[in-house]
């Protein structure tokens, strides 16, 4: 982050776990020199209710990075979240902090956009559910298991250093949808639903004259946890409604946005904001033609692509490197499956000049 004339950095605290006892945090701050300051906190200074404040004036005008740890003698239990972390300087100006980008850009690109609606990009988010980049040949995967996603990467901007704010589909997506943690928008266990309180992405847009369109197989992605809002038009896809077709959900979930455009060509007359929620890679892993390339017959590892069987074989017998690679490349199946119906997407989008 580049730090403005004497700044200040504030977060809190969160914690649920209560291993305080003899535990220690430090707030460690670099500069591209090498030189560093280092604050310690120690179990008697923790407030979960605290805004901390410190003052980090040695890197006024620096660019600096600035790292959050656990004392590795800590109890290995103890998981503390940083909250609210922001940096300001003395007018008292906030700046985004750890995720800043300019904000006096973004401020003036948002007038001219309210100003010209002739020049509103569409806006379009196409997940791939449970998809590894690492498995991505555009990454340096050996499989090319993903040729529509690499010629698409070569005319865009491939991202390689990100991160998601969790393990699995809800907190992730939540924060996707709203650009906050999930101890932010709330959609973080089972139970959760997403707070009604937030700002959605497809709430901003609509209030600046786009039309939003939502779209997803997944129920912990769905209206059912609060993930419709701001939306003009929203699906549960009848993959989602069918076991069967849920884990090759790309094709359907095309065929379902082709038809609303098609039947709604007026929709196109405003920008829009689609997001379509695609979930082939995710298990169970079983892959039809014609995207069986990577997989070799193999009679006795059939029921592999099956997440039980994969369980209960690991601990009858465990799995061995056959095992394994059987598996990756079930997996890898998968993603040809849903990076083919992604280049249909591409070619729609052509096609209909979107």
């Amino acid at each position: 982050v580049h730090l403005p004339e004497e700044p200040l950095l504030k977060f809190k605290l969160l914690s649920k776990q209560k291993y305080l006892k003899e535990s220690t945090l430090h707030v460690a701050i670099y500069d591209e020199k090498g030189d560093k300051t280092i604050h310690h906190f120690n179990n008697h200074q923790f407030n979960f209710r605290k805004e901390y404040t410190l003052n980090l004036n040695k890197f006024s005008n620096k660019t600096v990075k600035l790292v959050f740890s656990n004392s590795i003698h800590n109890n290995p239990n103890f998981v503390v979240s940083f909250i609210d972390h922001t940096i300001f300087c003395p007018t008292k100006k906030k700046l985004p902090g750890i995720l800043q980008i300019r904000g006096e850009e973004i401020s003036k690109q948002r007038i001219i956009v309210q100003q010209n609606n002739k020049k509103r990009p569409h806006v379009f988010i196409y997940l791939i559910d449970t998809l590894r980049a690492d498995h991505l040949s555009c990454y340096g995967y050996f499989r090319k298991t993903s040729p529509f996603i690499d010629h698409f990467s070569k005319k865009s901007t491939l991202f390689k250093n990100c991160f998601a704010t969790a393990s699995w589909t809800k907190p992730s997506i939540g924060s996707i949808l709203t650009g906050l943690y999930p101890g932010k928008h709330q959609a973080e266990d089972r139970e959760d639903k997403l707070s009604t309180e937030v700002d959605m992405l497809s709430e901003v847009l609509k209030s600046y004259g786009y039309t939003t369109i939502y779209l997803t197989p997944n129920i912990n992605a769905s209206r059912d946890v609060n993930f419709d809002q701001g939306n003009d038009i929203y699906t549960f896809s009848k993959a989602g409604n069918n076991s069967k077709y849920f884990y090759h959900s790309s094709k359907i979930i095309n065929s379902e946005f082709f038809e609303i455009i098609k039947n709604s060509p007026h929709l196109t007359d405003k920008p829009l904001c689609v997001f379509l929620h695609t979930i082939d890679p995710h298990d169970p892993y079983t892959p039809k033609a014609p995207f069986l390339k990577f997989k070799k017959f193999d009679k006795e590892r059939e029921k592999l692509g099956i997440s039980d069987y994969i369980q209960l074989k690991k601990k009858e017998k465990g799995l061995d490197q056959e095992d394994i690679s059987y598996i990756k490349s079930l997996y890898d199946c998968e993603i040809l499956h849903n990076d083919h119906y992604f280049g249909k997407f591409i070619d729609f989008l052509k096609e209909n000049h979107l």
